[in-house]
Formats: structure tokens, C-alpha cells, sequence
């Protein structure tokens, strides 16, 4: 028997995943979630922290290359295009343009743009798309490391949250909706913020961004603070009772609209209430977000401390406040953005405390990161848009991201388009 240089090993996993992000990065990020899962549920040495920090940082540039993969201005459905030209008019020194959104209130989003003309200097889309992912990235990095301080973790427990907030970690949707995708993140840092006076601070931030955090962050409170079981019950008769009665004055409530710059935003799912496809759409999207609260109440039926645990009251909670309300177009998909988008894999996290059974674990994991790279890599027709999956040159899909393109006409662009992506394998 001879012992094998563990330094060597060290540099074969670095030199592995090194060639899969140069040739193939999709297959780095579910090589990298799976090596920290099992970190997370093996008997953890202190030898792994290098592992766990060296797949972290794969698994980021992974994420990253996967979301730039996706196309930007091709409907007018593409919120990108307005961002892109409100940085244009920052970065051609018009400096109204800082004041561009909700009256000039949201000021959050035209301020990160000032700031990153100064850097790009030039009309550079994906470019600029890059940085606001990359800011995006780095934000829930932080908020994972809020959650760690607040839990007091050990390097174990470390790396089972990152495998499992890394794996539910939606940073497509909340660049799509980039606004709200910085708000709900700030939100989220707030409540996990031990300091008060940062709880504060990230709170003011959050609706420097989008103004419907004054509405989310009550909602979310609730949800992450309040434990009591009678509360929990009297959300979910009321979710069902306000649902109900919305649609019985559905036809009046279809015609109200708003010039406040408060309520404004409301005008939006009022003018489609009457729209079926916005409705279906609105509903088959709460129902696939839905989807992945399933195994937690499946937990919930193999272990009795979780199903009395306030996480379990804050899923069913979750699932009552969503079905109610999924008829009314982006409402819950908006609201919910930051539990759906953000915070999902903080609540198998906390499941997997209380389900001591290992094999229970791991197949939930290897089920849940099968279908999300299946879905994105098979059937989501966006993903690998931009360039193949698979090169023989190293690195192909840095040379893309440099096109410079000018302004851009929100209003010219088709309303719907049929998207054929030959990159698919």
C-alpha cells in the first residue's frame, strides 16, 4: 500500500474542472454541487475546506457562463433592452436617466450603470449584462454568508449550504427581472442581518430597486419571522378568502388603474386580469415553482420534528398564499421572488437537519440537479443560445460577449418570436 500526494490529487480535480470550463462549462456545475453535497454528508476532514472554496469558485463560473449563454433583444418582452439604454444615456452623460424609473425613486439600478460606464466605456451589452450577473453573484455570496454567521456553521454544514443554495440558485430569473432581483436580495440580507441598523439599511436599499418591496418585506416577515401555528392558520384562511373575493368583483377591479407611483405597478395585473393567456401563463408558472416544495413536505411525513417545525408551517404557508393568488398575472412569481428565486435551498437545508437518513438525501439531491441540468440543458431552448455547449477552442465563449451594439428600439422588436437554437445536444 503507498500513499498518494494529496497536493497531487488537489491539482488533478483543479486541472479537471479547469478543462471542463474551458471545453464543456455546462458539465462543471453539476460535477462541482455534487462534490460539495458530498462533502456536506461524509465525515468531514479538514482537509476538504481547500475542495469546498475550490468548488465554489468553479461552480460560480460556471453559473455565470451558463446565464450568458442566454440572448438578450429579441421580443419586446426583454426588460434588458430598457436597462441597456438607460445605461447608454448614463454612459453618453445624459444623468436624467438616473431618474428614469418610478419617478425616480428607484434610483438603485441607473446608479449601478453610472458606475459601470465609468468602467466598460463603450456599448457593450453582454458586457454589461456580465457585471450585473456577476454583482447579482456576488450579493447572494454575501447573503450565504449572513445565513452561515446567523446558523454558526461549521465547514461541514458550509458546504452542504452552498451545494444546496448553489443548486436552487436562479440567477437567469433574477437577472430577467433585474430590478426586483437586487431588491429581493437586499430583502433577504435584511432578515438575516444580526446588526439592526443593517437590517435597516439593507431594507432602504431594497426599495431603492423596486418599490414593491414595501409590500414584500411585510410578507416575507411573516413568513421567515413569525412562528405561531394560529398565526400561520389565519394567513391561510385569509390568502383563501381575499383570493375568493377577487374573483367576485373580478370584472370592476379588471378597470381600476392607478397614477400614484406607489400603486402604479398594480395597474399592470389589473389590465391583464381579463387577459386568459397572461392568467394561464401566471398559473402554470406559480405551479412549476411549486414543484420544488414537494420533497420538502414529503420530508415532512418522514421526520415528526420537521412536520412541527415552523419551516414546515412556512412551506404550507408558502403553498396556500401561491395557489390562491397564481391566477392573477406575475403576482405570486413577483411577491414570492425572493423565497422562489433566492431562498430555496436555505429550506431543504434546514429539512435535511432534521432527516438523518443519508441515502433520503442523496436522492433528493441527484434528482433535483438531474432535472434542473436537464431542463436547461435539454429543454429550456434559451440556455446555449449565444454559443455551442461544446468546443475543441478553449474559452470559445469569451470572444462573443464583446459586441457593441447601439441603441435599441424596445417597440421594434417582435412581440412574440419562435426561438430555433441549433446549439442544443
Amino acid at each position: 500500500m503507498f500513499l498518494v500526494n494529496v497536493k497531487i490529487i488537489f491539482w488533478l480535480v483543479f486541472s479537471f474542472l479547469f478543462l471542463l470550463l474551458a471545453y464543456s462549462p455546462f458539465l462543471v456545475f453539476p460535477f462541482t454541487i455534487i462534490g460539495l453535497f458530498l462533502f456536506g454528508i461524509s465525515n468531514y476532514q479538514r482537509e476538504y475546506n481547500k475542495y469546498v472554496v475550490l468548488f465554489l469558485i468553479f461552480s460560480c463560473f460556471s453559473l455565470l457562463i451558463n446565464v450568458m449563454s442566454i440572448p438578450n433583444f429579441l421580443n419586446m418582452s426583454d426588460d434588458f433592452t430598457t436597462y441597456y439604454n438607460n445605461y447608454l444615456s448614463l454612459y453618453s452623460g445624459d444623468l436624467t436617466a438616473l431618474f428614469q424609473f418610478s419617478g425616480g425613486l428607484e434610483i438603485g439600478l441607473p446608479l449601478i450603470n453610472l458606475f459601470l460606464s465609468a468602467i466598460i466605456n463603450g456599448q457593450y451589452p453582454f458586457v454589461l449584462r456580465f457585471f450585473h450577473c456577476f454583482i447579482l453573484l456576488c450579493l447572494y455570496l454575501y447573503l450565504i454568508k449572513l445565513i452561515i454567521k446567523r446558523l454558526n456553521l461549521n465547514w461541514k454544514d458550509i458546504s452542504l449550504l452552498l451545494a444546496l443554495m448553489l443548486c436552487f440558485f436562479k440567477l437567469s430569473l433574477s437577472f430577467y427581472f433585474l430590478r426586483q432581483g437586487y431588491s429581493s436580495l437586499f430583502i433577504l440580507m435584511g432578515f438575516f442581518a444580526i446588526n439592526r441598523s443593517n437590517r435597516v439599511l439593507f431594507f432602504f436599499l431594497s426599495a431603492l430597486f423596486h418599490l414593491s418591496s414595501i409590500v414584500i418585506i411585510p410578507l416575507i416577515y411573516f413568513l421567515l419571522e413569525v412562528k405561531g401555528k394560529k398565526s400561520h392558520v389565519l394567513f391561510r384562511f385569509s390568502c383563501v378568502f381575499i383570493s375568493i373575493l377577487i374573483l367576485l368583483f373580478l370584472s370592476k377591479i379588471s378597470l381600476i388603474s392607478f397614477d400614484n407611483v406607489f400603486l402604479q405597478k398594480l395597474n399592470f395585473f389589473f389590465y391583464y386580469l381579463n387577459n386568459q393567456s397572461y392568467v394561464l401563463n401566471s398559473i402554470k408558472s406559480t405551479l412549476t415553482a411549486l414543484i420544488y416544495l414537494i420533497p420538502l413536505l414529503a420530508l415532512s411525513f418522514i421526520s415528526k420534528d420537521y412536520k412541527h417545525s415552523n419551516e414546515t408551517r412556512t412551506i404550507v404557508s408558502i403553498i396556500f398564499f401561491s395557489i390562491s393568488f397564481s391566477y392573477l398575472p406575475s403576482i405570486t412569481t413577483r411577491l414570492m421572488m425572493p423565497i422562489f428565486t433566492f431562498l430555496m435551498g436555505y429550506f431543504y437545508f434546514i429539512s435535511f437537519r432534521f432527516v438523518k437518513n443519508i441515502y433520503i438525501k442523496i436522492i433528493i439531491v441527484l434528482l433535483t440537479v438531474s432535472y434542473l441540468n436537464i431542463n436547461w440543458i435539454f429543454k429550456d431552448v434559451l440556455y446555449y443560445y449565444r454559443y455551442p455547449m461544446v468546443s475543441t477552442t478553449p474559452f470559445y465563449y469569451l470572444s462573443l460577449d464583446f459586441l457593441s451594439i447601439p441603441n435599441i428600439d424596445r417597440s421594434s422588436l417582435d412581440s412574440e418570436v419562435k426561438i430555433i437554437n441549433e446549439n442544443k445536444i
